[in-house]
Parts: C-alpha cells; structure tokens; sequence
C-alpha cells in the first residue's frame, strides 16, 4: 500500500496528501467473473476541504503485483470520466460514478492516482489510495422468478446502467417475456407472475407505486428523495431474505399486485405478485438483484454475484425465410447475458 493510503471506515477507502482526499466506494469492490474475464465496479471522490483551488491533471490505475501482467490504465479514457470536471474548487467534492475496469489475470491489488496542479501557483500534489478488490464464491443459486420463455434485456457487464446505478443493484438482471415484437413483448410481461426465486423471508413490500404506459423512463425526483425513497427506482417491490446475509429484490412489480408481507414466508415457486412497469422502467419487465442488505436504500448495502440453477437457454443457431434452427442448452449454474432466451427447466 502507498504510505499516503490510509482507511478511515467509512464505507470507502480513501488517502491523504495534504487537505485532498481520494475516496473508493464500494471500499472493497467486488470482482465480477464474466464471459470475457473480470472486472470490478467503482465510483471515485476526489474531496478538497480546503480554499486552494486545483485543475486535475492526471487520474492513474496501477495493478499489482507487477508479475501478474497489470498495466497503468489512463482513466481519462473511462467514459465515467470522459466530461468529468477538470478542476477542483475549494470546499468541494466531485464524484465519478461508476468506473469499470478489467481485472488483469493474478492482480490482487489496485492502486488509484491522481495529479493536481495549483491553479496559480507552480507547485503540484499527488494522492493515492490502495484498493483491494474482494473476491466472493457464488454461494448465491436462484430460480427463475418466472415460467415460459423470458428475454434477458438487460444484465451486468461494464456497459450496463446496472452496473453505476447503485443501490445494491451491481449484479442485477432484467427479463421481459419472449414475444415477436417489444410492443407484443409489453403486453405478454405485462401481469405475468413473478415467482419467488428461493425459499425465504419477506422483509420488505412495496405495492402502491403506479404503473405507467409510456416508453420513455419516468422522470426520477431529485437524488436525495431517490436515496431514501428506492420505490422511485424499482417502482413496487418484494425483498426476500434468502439465508446466508444475502437479500433478493425483484423490481418494477404492478401495482396492487402483491401477495405477500413483512414477515411471511415463501417458499421457492410461490407467486409473489405480478411482472408490472412501476418506477423507473420503459416497458413492463421483472428486475432481480441480490444484495448484502435488506434495504436498497443502505448507504452501505452493496450487489452481490449470483446465478440462476436448472434452466434452458434457447440459441438460434440459423434462420432463413422457412425455418429457424434452434439449440436447446440445459444448464444447471450460469449467469445468463444479455440477449439470451432462458425457461426454467
């Protein structure tokens, strides 16, 4: 670790050079096995408590150890960072909000710079903060929260808004039910039931949220409100507490359409409510994520990786103006992408 980095507890790694701080949160992020390899997910503060003002020169990741490959990485490339400011005023703080960056094969650390230049003065400043990216079993196996043939819309690569929009929702996915086309595809999601995806416990309900009808996202209402008012993200929702410190939401439910309650178990199949377009949604479909805490609205609640067990992810292998060639794939543990059509088994 850099001699500057120190860690105050306080849900995020941070380091100190003179009155500058650079913070990490998640503090400790966690890793993500994809098709393509790993990568971690992170915002960065950058945190002048000071009158000085500074530009930002140069933001740096370093992977270690050096003997695993890694590589300095420019984050001025990162699209996070890309119209990021380019200057730290006194007394501010400026956050960057979902970096993705691929893992290089047998680093286990990651050190984050930064360069500032005084704005009047010719002196520069440095900091640093070392980041140790945590590394988690996929103890988490779920059901398919639905029955039929259901369309992977959305899921958890670098590219996607799961991945920077907090909320516990790093590691979610988003279904709609199969159809020819999206119009046909709202109408079949649309009151479809969602199933519980494991035995637990219902610790928190949602079910008076509005569904809405136009395929543009409902407006969400300023940040703070969203931070402890989630419903304006997920809409009406049901969070499961699965065993283990692991708490499942499924999101974006129609309203009025909950089963179930505080307090009441369910068991793995049991309906919970109906697929709706509650919050912030374009079209009716089903989110699922896992989590590390009940409420979605923890300032410290992060994702947890997870998979789905015994389901049959349908391939078109070939289609021509008669026939279309399909190839049924039994899996029994996988994380299904983007795009991908799954049934349970």
């Amino acid at each position: 670790m850099a001699a500057a980095a120190l860690s105050l507890g306080l849900g995020g790694g941070t380091a100190r050079d003179g009155a500058v701080e650079v913070l990490v949160r998640p503090e400790r992020p966690l890793v993500h096995r994809g098709p393509s390899g790993e990568d971690i997910a992170f915002s960065l503060q950058l945190h002048n408590p000071s009158d000085l003002h500074y530009r930002i020169v140069r933001w740096r990741a370093r992977w270690a150890p050096a003997g695993a490959g890694a590589e300095v990485v420019s984050l001025e490339r990162a699209s996070a960072l890309q119209n990021a400011p380019r200057y730290l005023e006194g007394q501010r703080l400026v956050v960057w909000q979902g970096l993705c960056l691929t893992v290089p094969e047998g680093a286990t650390e990651l050190t984050l710079e930064v360069e500032l230049a005084h704005r009047r003065r010719a002196q520069s400043l440095q900091v640093a903060t070392t980041v140790f990216p945590e590394r988690r079993e996929l103890d988490v196996a779920l059901r398919l929260p639905f029955s039929g043939v259901w369309k992977v819309t959305q899921g958890h690569d670098c590219g996607s808004a799961h991945r920077t929009a907090g909320f516990g929702g790093e590691f979610a996915w988003d279904f709609a039910a199969l159809a020819a086309d999206a119009q046909q595809a709202a109408v079949a999601s649309f009151g479809a039931p969602v199933l519980a995806p494991a035995a637990g416990r219902v610790v928190m309900a949602e079910n008076d949220m509005p569904d809405h009808d136009a395929r543009v996202p409902r407006p969400l209402p300023p940040l703070l409100e969203t931070l402890v008012t989630p419903q304006h993200m997920f809409g009406n929702f049901v969070v499961l507490d699965v065993g283990g410190g692991s708490y499942v939401l499924l999101g974006h439910l129609m309203e009025g359409s909950v089963q179930v309650e505080p307090g009441q178990q369910v068991e793995e199949g049991d309906t919970l409510a109906r697929c709706g377009n509650s919050g912030y949604t374009v079209q009716p479909h089903v989110h699922v994520q896992v989590m590390d805490r009940k409420d979605p609205a923890d300032p410290k609640v992060r994702g947890v990786p997870a998979v789905f067990r015994d389901y049959t992810e349908i391939l078109l292998l070939e289609r021509t103006a008669d026939r279309s060639d399909l190839w049924l794939h039994q899996v029994s543990r996988g994380d299904p992408q983007p795009g991908a059509l799954v049934s349970p088994r």
